[in-house]
């Protein structure tokens, strides 16, 4: 267990040193409130790294967010958020869709061959 809080945590850094932000402050929150949300959206990136590497095949958002603990209580814009600010230095867009839970075709992404 240890080893997977490592990894993730060197991912996180690894976002970072590419100036690539996990949470986006969309509403202007401030003080201790977006602190906590900074580490909220660090911690579902980091979850949805691990589902990407644990499933190691390609995923939609949608599938992602079915896949994350308490999911019920995520909005789905989290793991596309995640998603987004995981590639290009983790996932990269495919070009396998599937049909979506709205019934559309939807793009997938999965992990990039270096981080398999």
């Amino acid at each position: 267990m240890e080893a997977i809080v490592k990894v993730m945590d060197d991912a996180i850094k690894k976002l970072e040193k590419v100036n690539q932000r996990t949470f986006f402050n969309t509403v202007g929150e401030k003080g201790k409130i977006i602190d906590e949300h900074k580490l909220s959206a660090d911690s579902q990136t980091k979850i949805i790294l691990e589902i990407f590497r644990t499933m190691d095949q390609p995923l939609a958002a949608h599938q992602v967010h079915a896949m994350m603990p308490d999911s019920y209580l995520v909005p789905i814009t989290s793991p596309r958020r995640s998603i987004a600010c995981l590639t290009p230095c983790y996932l990269h867009k495919t070009e396998v869709r599937i049909m979506g839970p709205k019934g559309r075709m939807v793009r997938t992404w999965e992990l990039n061959e270096t981080e398999s």
